[in-house]
């Protein structure tokens, strides 16, 4: 059973190193001594100066120094950090307004604070020689992760790398986690263990009480004792009934679990039905553990800020105290008469005027 399930989270943990070497090998612009040089992503450090072209993705949080274009612009989307897709703006300082990479001014200085997890929190200082001191903010910074929109070009400098940036701080380790089916079955383990250990008891007596009566007889007609006496002969029997009685916990239950979750995480890769339409790329389960998770989704929520898909969010049906509404050609019908609408409303102030009377009510919603 270990055996297995190290074989399992093994090929899983090897799945993830092999998508780390892919970002870390992945190859981005950096400008050296006015050059613009391909490097790897890993070579970045803080202090780097990154370029990143018009829909490449940012490698690390760089704080914006110039950009393409007279307005010292750049339009970025963080759908991948915070679900928004509308094109955020940010700012070169004033300053640096109209620089380029081979006339960005030597020896700048850049402060910043320890990082911090926070996407909407950041502030710093820069200091250009000659020049005044100016404050940074979150106008200022590209965060690992976004991506540079509707701008041909856009240069910054690299001050939270790797582990430090906002990306990685929020996708730290929070421990392990356990599906409900299997919290269940751990739960009937240990039922299984304690019927163990009570027929173990339960046998060690019932055989005690026997060679007591038996060895009676025995002492009758002067035969020696069959009941080995002491604590080692009372662990010897206890044992021995252990071997009888184990094959009561299902050790394989176990195995066969961790099969058919790595089988169903293979099926989410193979079904056609969730590929990308645009791309054609398939769903990706990072890990199978959770798999049975997915199958007990019973409500969904969701808002309309962009996460899921196009920022546009319609009402499709909604459930409440078990009978079903759904829309049809702009009315609202409910699920046992399709000839009347219903006012959607009037059901919602009925059921909160009598909910102590109801069930909890549960509203589906799909885009």
């Amino acid at each position: 059973m270990v055996l297995v399930t190290a074989v399992k989270q093994g090929y899983e943990d090897w799945l993830r190193h092999m998508a780390d070497n892919k970002v870390n090998n992945q190859i981005v612009e950096i400008v050296y001594k006015g050059v613009i040089k391909e490097v790897r992503n890993s070579t970045i450090a803080p202090g780097s100066l990154v370029r990143v072209k018009r829909g490449r993705e940012v490698p690390a949080d760089l704080v914006l120094l110039c950009s393409a274009g007279e307005t010292g612009r750049c339009y970025i989307t963080t759908a991948n950090l915070d679900g928004e897709t509308n094109l955020k703006t940010l700012r070169v300082p004033p300053t640096l307004v109209g620089y380029t990479a081979d006339i960005i001014p030597q020896g700048i200085r850049i402060e910043v604070p320890q990082p911090v997890a926070d996407l909407y929190t950041f502030y710093g200082r820069l200091e250009i020689p000659g020049l005044d001191s100016l404050a940074l903010s979150t106008d200022n910074i590209m965060l690992r992760g976004s991506r540079v929109k509707n701008t041909e070009w856009a240069i910054g400098c690299a001050v939270y790398t790797g582990e430090e940036t906002k990306l990685a701080l929020n996708s730290k380790y929070t421990g392990n986690k356990f599906s409900s089916s299997e919290s269940a079955v751990n739960a009937f383990l240990v039922t299984l263990i304690y019927l163990l250990l009570f027929e173990m008891v339960a046998s060690l007596v019932a055989k005690i009480l026997i060679d007591i009566r038996e060895q009676k007889r025995m002492d009758v007609v002067g035969l020696p004792t069959v009941y080995p006496v002491g604590v080692m002969g009372v662990l010897q029997d206890l044992f021995s009934f252990l071997l009888l009685y184990y094959y009561i916990i299902p050790m394989s239950l176990y195995v066969t679990i961790e099969l058919y979750k790595f089988l169903g995480a293979l099926f989410i890769g193979w079904d056609k039905d969730l590929r990308c339409e645009e791309t054609g790329r398939p769903a990706v389960a990072n890990t199978s553990d959770l798999n049975e998770e997915l199958g007990q989704v019973e409500v969904l929520f969701s808002d309309k800020t962009g996460t899921l898909t196009k920022n546009l969010m319609s009402f499709k049906a909604c459930s409440i105290n078990g009978q079903t509404y759904e829309e049809k050609d702009g009315k609202l019908y409910s699920s046992a008469c399709f000839e009347e609408p219903v006012d959607i409303f009037q059901t919602l102030n009925f059921f909160s005027q009598f909910s102590q009377y109801v069930t909890p009510s549960k509203y589906l919603m799909k885009t």
